[in-house]
């Protein structure tokens, strides 16, 4: 490249792979930048502050749009990519739960068992629109389904001995025995 071609205009081609560029970005972050600082907080705390702010919001851009554009979606497929994404700083379950999160439009589960209010299932969403039914979403694929595999008996919202926002929901099963599921929901609690 000569000194003068710098003050050259972009070629044709250069023009239409950033038109394209732009038009696959409005696809996978239609919230433009604020949702990918919005995804890349998220996968911050996901990976235990392993990563910068920038370096996450370059692996939620990237990986992100792999999810987005690849023909194998499958865990298997873009686990490794996630980990080579992050240089090899986090672990593959970081990478596992990351890969959840981006691929399941911003929720993520994570945490405990979920057999009592110590020890929940972390649900990771950035509104109450999309954690309440990521709640019922896990109770669906436990469980099966609502008003035929089981009914909720009792919803109650407590706080753990860490303070943290958890919700339990006191299900019958159809077999007629009972189980209560904890969740913690402080990433999403009064969030709209």
């Amino acid at each position: 490249m000569g000194i003068f071609d710098f003050f050259k205009g972009k070629s044709k081609a250069e023009s239409e792979l950033d038109e394209l560029r732009e038009k696959l970005m409005k696809e996978v972050f239609p919230g433009g930048s604020a949702e990918v600082t919005k995804y890349a907080q998220s996968i911050k705390k996901i990976f235990n502050d392993k990563l910068t702010s920038s370096e996450c919001e370059a692996f939620v851009r990237g990986s992100k749009t792999v999810i987005h554009i690849a023909e194998d979606k499958t865990a298997e497929r873009i686990v490794p990519s996630m980990m080579h994404r992050a240089n090899g700083k986090v672990t593959e379950e970081e990478a596992h739960q990351a890969y959840i999160y981006l691929s399941n439009g911003g929720i993520s589960y994570s945490g405990g068992d979920g057999l009592n209010r110590n020890n929940p299932i972390i649900i990771t969403a950035s509104t109450s629109l999309m954690g309440i039914p990521a709640e019922h979403a896990y109770l669906k694929k436990q469980f099966g389904e609502e008003g035929k595999d089981w009914e909720m008996t009792l919803k109650i919202l407590l706080k753990s001995e860490q303070g943290r926002q958890v919700e339990s929901f006191a299900l019958k099963l159809a077999n007629g025995s009972a189980v209560t599921v904890f969740f913690d929901i402080t990433s999403f609690f009064g969030k709209f």
